[in-house]
């Protein structure tokens, strides 16, 4: 959510008598009601506190602990990004998946954001031009294997619509997003939608 959502504006209640014995007047209960909704609740109790108080925005407060993604968990996504090269098309392409992900904010989507997120801040962009094989952009077909599983191929498309066939590839899913600016023949994590990683290998670009 971003921080003007999240930054809500807390009435001067300075005007205001003091609060009766039994707590809040009923105006300000009326003006903390909207703020009071967007706290987080896996707060600390300090951080709740302040928070009602108005003593700092809420994207200042400490944000929850995701147990199901490791901080390490960053550092690899990191790492995959560094080694990756992205087109300038494809990069856009890229933000506007974020955005879509964001928007859904539940499942899956939630680590498609960080890991589409990691290669937006760390992987170098190149001019469409100058990119190409053996680094995978938009549209390449290639073929990948999981783990130990068979090797498989597929056309790697930012569309997200269902009607490119059951070999395609859509750039916001976790394999097509790993996959986009790969080099071929290079190994990656591949995130899952547990947090967990499984072994990602690229084989090749092209119908080989």
């Amino acid at each position: 959510m971003a921080d003007a959502e999240l930054c809500h504006p807390v009435s001067d209640f300075s005007a205001e008598p003091p609060p009766s014995r039994g707590g809040l007047t009923a105006h300000k209960r009326r003006c903390c009601s909207g703020f009071l909704h967007h706290i987080p609740k896996r707060l600390s109790k300090g951080g709740q506190i302040a928070a009602r108080r108005g003593f700092m925005p809420l994207s200042r407060l400490p944000q929850p602990v995701d147990p199901a993604f490791p901080k390490y968990g960053y550092a690899i996504l990191r790492d995959l990004s560094v080694n990756c090269r992205l087109s300038r098309t494809d990069r856009r392409a890229l933000a506007d998946h974020i955005q879509r992900a964001d928007r859904i904010g539940t499942g899956v989507h939630i680590m498609l954001a960080r890991l589409l997120s990691q290669k937006l801040l760390y992987t170098p962009v190149l001019e469409d031009d100058r990119i190409g094989p053996p680094f995978v952009t938009g549209g390449a077909r290639l073929t990948y294997a999981i783990d130990d599983l068979e090797p498989r191929s597929g056309h790697l498309r930012h569309e997200t619509t269902p009607d490119f066939g059951q070999d395609s590839i859509p750039v916001a899913t976790l394999l097509g997003a790993t996959l986009i600016g790969m080099q071929a023949g290079s190994r990656a994590p591949l995130l899952q939608a547990d947090g967990s990683f499984r072994r990602l290998w690229l084989i090749g670009l092209g119908d080989g």
